[in-house]
């Protein structure tokens, strides 16, 4: 089923439901899904995905956003995932790579219904700090946080110190993660966001029944 929205993108919905015994998940770009969503949504009971394909026009919209030119692996299609309880949705999660000093660092961003960030985990880097980027401690500067937060100096992929602290004053390793959450915020909320907004419609309906 293709969904049309705006003149920006096409959003292809695949409208596929995975349990975690299942041995292969469609357009999964997810290393191990079955056990990284459960560590990241232990009462996850499934999940479903969502591809959205960035066009010209919406690379040029979001560079504006982020005032920083996009990577060649920031364009084309995006899978972004509904993850559930039972049929209910409970929160998403989207995998994206970031360029790192040592080649690209993968990081799962999961989000919260609301759209804050819940967690991240790293699932693959060969940067010389991954093991304090890894951390509770670095992790849980980032949780709460949201779209229009002040993770970077203005118009800069460095990271704001006065909002999140760097691990060990290392501002390289930090901005790595500080920019891609900007980041990954900006395109879900032009991609997904209203994927995200009927998500959380359905759970409080649901809360509310």
């Amino acid at each position: 089923m293709i969904i049309k929205f705006n003149r920006y993108f096409l959003l292809v919905v695949i409208a596929l439901f995975f349990s975690f015994d299942t041995a292969i998940a469609a357009i999964c770009a997810l290393r191990v899904p079955d056990r990284d969503v459960y560590r990241l949504f232990p009462e996850a009971t499934g999940y479903k995905s969502v591809v959205a394909e960035l066009d010209k026009k919406g690379r040029e919209e979001i560079e504006e956003l982020l005032g920083q030119s996009l990577e060649l692996n920031d364009i084309g299609i995006f899978t972004f995932y509904i993850i559930l309880k039972e049929d209910l949705p409970i929160g998403f999660i989207h995998p994206h790579a970031e360029r790192g000093t040592y080649g690209n660092v993968e990081i799962i961003w999961a989000f919260n219904l609301d759209g804050s960030i819940k967690d991240y985990l790293i699932q693959r880097s060969r940067e010389r700090e991954t093991r304090e980027l890894k951390s509770e401690e670095f992790r849980s500067r980032f949780r709460r946080k949201r779209l229009g937060d002040p993770f970077t100096i203005t118009n800069s992929r460095d990271i704001n110190p006065d909002f999140i602290r760097p691990i060990n004053g290392r501002k390289r390793p930090s901005s790595i993660i500080a920019y891609g959450a900007k980041k990954i915020l900006t395109i879900d909320n032009f991609l997904f966001g209203e994927v995200m907004k009927a998500a959380r419609e359905k759970a409080l309906k649901a809360k509310e029944e």
